[in-house]
């Protein structure tokens, strides 16, 4: 928490008018480390990038943020450190907050923190807006890691949080702005600016129907014999493991768990346990279920993909080649032995070996007398329903055969390499 105080410059710097008058901010806290004064600026000047970077889109209002600094009260006791920044005259009034609330009057400031989410590719969102007008200050960044821009960042919880009350307006549906939340504003019929787009992109597809009517008839088709084709590859990945995405209501990001030995993710370099993908190719994966961005990640041999992933605050691409994955000599070689071993123990043929053991082949200690009958009368509650004789091969009502414990290590054989539970290798 800051206390602010009115602040007027009488000497020391070039200033005139109502210009001299300042904020300055002090945190409430005396024991507030100087460098979280400089994570403020930071983070104010960052938001103040994006609101450029969202100005250059066209929209009927401009925004921006006041350039901050940090001082240092050299003449008071202990000399405190604090932030200042131009004072703005007017009603000051907050738009949203770092969590889930929002003010609806106004479109444009709900519309900028939604458009810096899908601006910086799903990695960050600026909210906690205020201000006088469209000048803001004290912004709060929450990234999709929760590292740096101060203790106020919540992560992907805040970001959660903040989208999941979000009403996509007017001025998110001109910009193209994919809904994250479904939510529409209510009884908002969108600003004259996004009328205007929307009625020049209905003017677009009524002339490219103009067009389909003008073109020629198509040539008749060949009745000839089709001509067979080959069957296409089977779709092959990179050789990283996902984990995360949406699920059961719970939204996680996508993020490699693993990478392949000398697969395309390791050759490259540029792939590591730990990375969040964030975009395939040209399509975001925000949102997307593992399976869904396996099948964008899977593809023909020999083609390639573009994983667009984070690593910190940090987002880079990685331009891989598709290949199929290659087993390790030592992997087929354990994987012919067990085929090998179940095909002879099928054949009755078999040894014992490491994966199984074949009773027939072990010869008895010491032949065991027949077995005597056990009527249901004796095991009512262990089964009721007639058994067959195996001797005679007839069906006898009260009796039901003695099976003899199978021997050998059936059970316990141990899990081939392939034979996973659910993992996602691409």
């Amino acid at each position: 928490m800051r206390s602010a105080y009115r602040m007027r410059i009488v000497d020391g710097m070039d200033v005139h008018g109502k210009d001299r008058i300042w904020v300055l901010k002090l945190s409430k806290d005396p024991k507030e480390p100087t460098r979280q004064y400089y994570k403020d600026v930071e983070m104010q000047m960052e938001a103040k990038k994006w609101a450029t970077q969202f100005n250059k889109t066209g929209t009927p209002k401009q925004v921006d943020f006041i350039a901050a600094q940090v001082v240092i009260l050299i003449d008071r006791p202990a000399k405190p450190t604090c932030t200042m920044e131009k004072y703005v005259e007017g009603e000051y009034v907050k738009y949203n907050d770092n969590w889930a609330w929002c003010d609806d009057k106004r479109n444009t400031p709900q519309a900028f923190s939604h458009y810096t989410w899908e601006a910086s590719r799903n990695t960050l969102l600026v909210c906690d807006l205020q201000g006088v007008g469209d000048c803001w200050t004290d912004p709060q960044i929450h990234t999709i890691d929760g590292r740096g821009f101060g203790k106020g960042n919540a992560g992907l919880q805040g970001i959660r949080q903040f989208l999941s009350k979000h009403k996509c307006n007017g001025i998110c549906r001109a910009l193209k702005l994919p809904s994250v939340s479904g939510q529409q504003k209510v009884n908002d019929f969108g600003t004259q600016w996004g009328a205007a787009i929307r009625q020049k992109e209905q003017q677009q597809k009524q002339q490219q129907k103009q067009q389909r009517r003008n073109l020629p008839p198509p040539p008749p088709a060949d009745r000839r014999q089709p001509v067979e084709k080959e069957a296409p590859a089977a779709p092959v990945g990179v050789g990283i493991t996902i984990d995360g995405g949406a699920a059961d209501g719970i939204l996680l990001p996508l993020i490699v768990v693993s990478v392949k030995a000398a697969s395309p993710a390791a050759i490259s370099g540029k792939v590591q346990r730990g990375d969040f993908i964030v975009q395939v190719g040209d399509v975001p994966v925000q949102g997307a279920t593992v399976a869904e961005c396996k099948k964008l990640i899977l593809g023909t041999p020999g083609t390639e993909v573009i994983l667009h992933l984070q690593r910190g605050i940090k987002v880079h691409s990685a331009r891989l080649l598709r290949a199929p994955g290659q087993q390790h000599p030592s992997t087929r070689k354990r994987k012919q032995e067990y085929h090998e071993a179940a095909q002879a123990a099928l054949n009755g043929k078999g040894k014992d070996t490491d994966c199984m053991t074949v009773a027939a082949e072990r010869p008895a200690k010491q032949a065991r007398p027949p077995a005597a009958p056990v009527t249901d009368k004796e095991n009512a509650h262990e089964n009721k329903t007639p058994a067959v004789d195996v001797t005679g091969g007839k069906a006898a009502p009260n009796m039901r055969p003695r099976v003899p414990p199978v021997q050998g290590n059936v059970a316990g054989m141990p899990r081939m390499p392939g034979q996973g539970y659910g993992a996602f290798v691409i």
